[in-house]
């Protein structure tokens, strides 16, 4: 990795240019604030958009990317949920 001046402009902050492959497209951070479970989703949804936003501004993450990660994190949830309560029911049936 090399380090240069921001593209941004006014922004003397320093980022790293990365390789292709240290990059990723969805953002994990916001996949697991947005993967909580139902029941404790409301608390965590203001420091979630936060990290979102910073993820963006600090040129981690186009928005696209957290707003995949986003996605995914919903995604993830409403599956394992789906998947467990289809698996209670198997056992109640066998059981």
């Amino acid at each position: 990795m090399e380090i240069l001046a921001s593209p941004r402009s006014g922004d003397h902050r320093l980022t790293k240019r990365m390789a292709a492959w240290d990059s990723a497209w969805a953002s994990g951070h916001t996949a697991a604030g947005c993967g909580v479970h139902r029941g404790h989703r409301a608390p965590c949804l203001a420091p979630t958009a936060l990290v979102a936003i910073e993820r963006v501004h600090s040129g981690a993450h186009y928005p696209s990317g957290v707003a995949a990660g986003a996605a995914i994190g919903l995604a993830a949830t409403t599956l394992v949920r789906a998947t467990t309560r289809l698996l209670i029911r198997l056992i109640h049936r066998i059981g």
